[in-house]
């Protein structure tokens, strides 16, 4: 998928997202908050980047994913 800002974004199963920019490859695992199996990663209307799995949905926040659920956050 890529983003309004142009950086490309990717998963790989069983080892989370990756975002290129152009120069650099950023890596985003359970470490940073998200499942390590990634179906969907999408951009909404605010520019958030989203990403569905196995577990549920987590959304992009700073430097680390936060996982949804129906009541939120939102």
């Amino acid at each position: 998928m890529e983003d309004k800002q142009g950086n490309i974004w990717f998963s790989v199963k069983g080892f989370g997202v990756y975002c290129y920019n152009g120069k650099i490859v950023k890596s985003y695992s359970k470490k940073e908050g998200l499942s390590s199996v990634v179906f969907n990663i999408f951009e909404d209307s605010n520019n958030r980047i989203w990403c569905n799995g196995f577990t549920g949905s987590y959304r992009l926040e700073g430097k680390s994913f936060i996982y949804i659920n129906r009541n939120g956050p939102w």
